[in-house]
């Protein structure tokens, strides 16, 4: 029971997330950016120039209108980056890992019974990856919320060096 009620208020959760995205183009969701600085700000990148960012900010999570903030170098302390969706694909990955290794383990420690009703190792496995799902759900969770960090503190080099990394991680993604 308290799996199921877990699987709803993610499901819920999730449908309440992709409805809000829709009014942002699905090209300009590619990275979620936190923009921290005189102007904080977090939402996702349109554009980068060689002295600015360019970014859909979200203004509040319950639907109110988004609005595009440009972010100069000058006025940016650091700046967290990640992919977008890298948080569901790690949730994904996380239950199958979970649920896999779960299985494994319950295989691996069944003892036969000589009961009236022993149930066989298929209700070992079955148990041990309905267990490991929910450890795996939250590693995954964790391991694909990261977010890289880069420090501009204001400069002209970082802010360069910031945009060499993430043209590189986007040559490595495609």
């Amino acid at each position: 029971m308290p799996s199921l009620i877990i699987f709803l208020a993610l499901f819920c959760h999730s449908s309440l997330a992709a409805t809000l995205q829709d009014s942002i183009p699905p090209t300009k969701k590619i990275f979620v950016l936190e923009v921290y600085g005189k102007s904080p700000g977090s939402g996702y990148l349109q554009g980068m120039t060689d002295t600015s960012l360019y970014m859909t900010v979200l203004q509040h999570p319950f639907g109110h209108p988004t609005f595009d903030k440009t972010f100069h170098y000058q006025s940016i302390d650091y700046i967290k980056m990640r992919p977008n969706g890298n948080v569901g694909k790690g949730a994904l990955g996380g239950v199958f890992a979970g649920a896999a290794l779960g299985g494994i383990i319950g295989a691996a420690t069944y003892k036969e019974c000589n009961c009236i009703i022993d149930f066989g190792v298929g209700l070992n496995i079955a148990a041990g990856a309905l267990l490991g799902v929910l450890p795996g759900l939250g590693i995954g969770i964790i391991i694909g919320s990261h977010k890289k960090k880069f420090i501009i503190n204001g400069s002209q080099q970082n802010f360069d060096n910031m945009r060499t990394a993430f043209y590189k991680s986007l040559d490595k993604q495609n």
